[in-house]
């Protein structure tokens, strides 16, 4: 868990919570999007460029998702989806690839 986190998205999956987190991987694996488990820890981290908030001449850019699990029932998961901020980050370099939270977050849901 980070620091500092900018909330992204919340929704319910009608599935277990392994069921979600498999889910979840498989679509981020199709998006091309690097990701990494920690154990059996209901957390999974996407390592991606992304544009976390817009302040009109000042954006904040994030370098990775914490995507977390919460089991609500025996068929429902909840899925949380946070950002972190990378304060020192002025913009994107010259090869790097932007991931659009949006038709991210459509994709998943």
């Amino acid at each position: 868990m980070a620091w500092l986190i900018q909330p992204v998205a919340a929704f319910t999956y009608a599935l277990d919570r392994h069921s979600a987190q498999a889910r979840v991987l498989s679509t981020l694996a199709e998006a091309g999007i690097a990701t990494e488990q920690r154990g059996s820890a209901p957390e999974i981290i996407a390592r991606c460029l992304s544009l976390c908030m817009n302040l009109g001449l000042w954006r904040c850019w994030s370098e990775r998702l914490e995507i977390s699990f919460h089991q609500i029932s025996p068929t429902e998961t909840g899925v949380t989806i946070n950002a972190v901020p990378s304060l020192l980050r002025t913009g994107v370099r010259k090869g790097e690839q932007v991931t659009d939270l949006g038709a991210l977050v459509s994709s998943l849901h």
